[in-house]
């Protein structure tokens, strides 16, 4: 196949992004992607005129790919169905991995959260997606009479969120599923005392 403009630039931001997961962004090297890339630190430079440039296109593209997962993945008819759906495939996506790079969007922003405002910024905005992703279905649960009126969707979805990171970073660090079953059955047991029989 015949490379494009678009195409030689989605390659360097897939590859960035699995540098990221993997190694991190400090040790994500301009060098070593040029080896698994084949392109040339002239070539790259043509799209990005540095390595924070990239890193911030890299997680936007990212970003994209990351939502359609989350919006793939709410699945039923009920908005419990939709959120045990989401946190089912999140458990498989993380087991099939053996846990191996964790999150990208929470290793970044642990990695980055004091040494680089702009990123941070790119990571805030993704994750507050992600929130209003969840409190959507929240807030569509107590419209439909499924969820208790007395709750705040945009609170509880931010504690879903650092529950699922939580566990997330655990299992990383042990390798085991464990953690991230744990809190995902603690975020289930919340949901259950707010929902309305």
């Amino acid at each position: 196949m015949v490379k494009t403009e678009k195409n030689t630039k989605e390659l360097i931001l897939e590859k960035t992004i699995e540098m990221i997961h993997l190694k991190g962004v400090q040790d994500t090297s301009i060098n070593e992607l040029c080896q698994v890339t084949g392109i040339s630190k002239g070539g790259i430079f043509f799209y990005f005129k540095n390595k924070q440039e990239l890193v911030m296109e890299a997680l936007k593209y990212y970003e994209n790919k990351f939502l359609k997962f989350i919006e793939d993945n709410l699945v039923g008819d009920t908005a419990f169905d939709k959120l045990y759906s989401l946190f089912n495939q999140i458990i498989l996506l993380h087991h099939s991995r053996n846990f191996k790079g964790g999150c990208v969007l929470g290793n970044s922003a642990l990695e980055l959260a004091d040494k680089d405002e702009d990123v941070s910024e790119v990571l805030k905005g993704i994750f507050y997606k992600w929130s209003k992703t969840i409190s959507n279905i929240l807030s569509e649960g107590v419209k439909k009479g499924e969820i208790s009126d007395e709750i705040d969707s945009d609170s509880l979805a931010f504690s879903i969120i650092s529950a699922v990171e939580g566990g997330i970073m655990l299992s990383k660090l042990n390798k085991n599923s464990y953690y991230l079953i744990n809190a995902i059955k603690l975020v289930v047991n919340q949901l259950e005392s707010i929902r309305r029989q």
